[in-house]
């Protein structure tokens, strides 16, 4: 397994299209019956865990872009204004804040509705 920032690239942008049609799905067919919530629940487990871990098997088949790709790789790692700092790191840290943030705002209404019941 091979990890790398073209995959994660690759696994964020396959993966939104995606996540666009699961709420259409979700948004046509919330009022009827046809589709069940648990099937919803898991192709969302599907869509996160290719998001969160976005790796290349050996035997996979990859189609090396050499235009696009490395342009956005080479916006992503560029310093900004002669610093050690890149807009990757940025976006990182919005990133890892931000799951944190809402993994602290899902325990606290985990706790407070667990008190509520017992």
């Amino acid at each position: 397994m091979l990890f790398s920032l073209n995959t994660f690239i690759t696994a964020v942008l396959l993966s939104a299209p995606l996540s666009i049609i699961l709420y259409w799905i979700m948004k046509i067919f919330s009022k009827q019956s046809i589709i069940n919530a648990r099937v919803l629940n898991i192709i969302s487990i599907i869509f996160l865990l290719r998001i969160f871990i976005p790796v290349e098997f050996p035997y996979s088949i990859s189609i090396y872009s050499t235009k696009t790709m490395p342009y956005i790789r080479d916006l992503l790692l560029n310093p900004i204004r002669n610093s050690q700092i890149n807009l990757l790191n940025i976006l990182l840290m919005i990133w890892v804040i931000g799951s944190v943030i809402k993994f602290l705002l899902f325990l606290k209404n985990y706790y407070r509705s667990n008190s509520l019941i017992e």
